[in-house]
């Protein structure tokens, strides 16, 4: 994510809030609350998307700031990235639609990072995509994410 021109706020209590992103866009800053999850699973289970709901009212409690929920996840571990399902179940792209969470797997990350050293693709847009959206993102600038 720092590669990609976030700035990252390392998590302050343990089994929390895996940290703190902040982006600047054509002068506007955006903030967001991460939680990044890993599984052996198909599926990414509910849990993840409360979690990231339960962070967001960590931020507004402690810091009086509503952030932007982040989930980035990796499921299917021991498999390459080319034969996993996609994680995201019906109910579970529903829930973080209607809690406005921004979604999108560790190997869209990969993908986004490797076409932005390739300069093939505008950051900015990018980081307005994840932070203006809601739901998982699956498609960015013709790259299909849902891989």
């Amino acid at each position: 994510l720092a590669l990609l021109g976030a700035e990252i706020e390392k998590p302050i209590e343990r089994n929390k809030e895996d940290g703190w992103i902040t982006v600047s866009v054509n002068g506007i800053e955006y903030r967001g609350v991460l939680e990044i999850k890993s599984t052996g699973k198909a599926h990414f289970d509910e849990q993840g998307h409360r979690q990231v709901s339960e962070w967001i009212e960590r931020g507004v409690s402690l810091r009086s700031i509503k952030y932007h929920g982040i989930f980035i996840g990796n499921n299917q571990c021991s498999l390459p990235p080319s034969e996993r399902t996609n994680p995201f179940s019906d109910s579970w792209k529903r829930a973080a639609e209607l809690k406005g969470i921004s979604a999108f797997t560790t190997s869209s990350l990969y993908l986004i990072y490797e076409k932005s050293i390739e300069g093939k693709i505008d950051l900015n847009a990018f980081w307005m995509q994840v932070f203006t959206s809601a739901g998982v993102i699956s498609e960015f600038s013709g790259l299909d994410l849902s891989l």
